[in-house]
């Protein structure tokens, strides 16, 4: 029996690796090594303040601020602090960059030759890096890859857009099985293997991010115990979303498919992020805890998806 479960294991791994090779890793490095250049415009104390901020890793688990190993960068050829010659600003140097922080006292300056300015005000920095990251989506992996202040925020964004996908995905393949008749014959082996191959093949995707914009150049070898991680944990949100269809009925067991796909699916982004952070694994009762703080979430977010499939 030993034997069994051990070669299973074997054959479960050697399918992920499969899969793991059709994703374009190569892809989110190109994404990482995006161009863009940061202005810094202020006083001297102002600008060494934008330059702490820019390095400083914001990383909060349950209300707290984790001790993390964010990574560094050389980050010169991204960053050029502007200073007025002769008491004027270079034109073409503003407009050169992707974006300037600037102090309030420069930040007309900066409207003023046509550049794009974010107000630095060590103050009220609450969503300066949401402000940032929506409005430069196009480099949005480059800026997290060099700088930790925008990580765990475009974390949290690539784990959610990935337990949405996987929610949605989980509830449609379920359909079949929703309806009466002898068709679950063929149709419950085939839901099951293709929940555990698309929902894995998105969550290994959501691993590469998690790793390119914690600063990381991807390198699939490298990363054994986070695959290990995603299969191991995949497939015990298998085993509870097949229970939770199979005991209720109809449209109702569909959303807590969906449900449980979602908090799994954020779950397990989390503990994936956590270990590339930190080097540590979240505990039993910590993974539970965010499970059930996301299964509450994932109930309002497979609502809104039958929702719209209803109109």
């Amino acid at each position: 029996m030993a034997r069994k479960s051990s070669v299973d294991g074997i054959n479960v791994l050697g399918k992920a690796w499969g899969e793991v090779k059709k994703i374009n890793w190569h892809e989110v490095n190109r994404l990482c090594q995006q161009d863009f250049h940061i202005g810094l415009m202020g006083t001297q104390q102002e600008v060494t303040a934008m330059q702490d901020w820019l390095k400083n890793f914001p990383y909060f688990v349950a209300g707290a601020k984790v001790s993390a190993r964010a990574a560094t960068k050389d980050t010169a050829q991204h960053v050029t602090v502007i200073t007025p010659q002769d008491g004027c600003f270079d034109e073409k140097l503003i407009k050169s960059t992707t974006f300037c922080l600037a102090g309030r006292d420069m930040a007309n300056e900066v409207r003023r030759l046509k550049g794009e300015v974010y107000i630095f005000d060590d103050t009220a920095l609450d969503n300066l890096t949401t402000q940032i990251l929506s409005n430069h989506r196009e480099v949005q992996f480059a800026l997290a890859h060099n700088f930790p202040v925008f990580r765990p925020e475009l974390a949290q964004s690539a784990i959610q857009d990935t337990a949405f996908q996987n929610a949605a995905w989980a509830m449609l393949s379920g359909l079949p099985n929703s309806l009466p008749g002898p068709h679950h014959l063929l149709t419950a082996p085939f839901e099951g293997i293709t929940d555990f191959t698309i929902l894995t093949l998105n969550e290994i995707k959501l691993l590469f991010e998690l790793i390119g914009l914690s600063g990381y150049r991807i390198t699939p070898l490298y990363h054994v115990v986070e695959f290990a991680m995603i299969i191991g944990l995949g497939k015990l949100a298998e085993t509870i979303a097949t229970t939770a269809i199979g005991r209720l009925p109809g449209r109702t067991g569909i959303m807590a498919k969906g449900a449980i796909a979602y908090a799994f699916t954020w779950t397990i982004g989390e503990t994936l992020f956590f270990y590339i952070s930190t080097g540590n694994k979240l505990r039993g009762k910590e993974f539970a805890e965010r499970f059930r703080g996301h299964h509450v979430q994932g109930k309002k977010v497979a609502a809104e998806i039958v929702s719209t499939y209803q109109h």
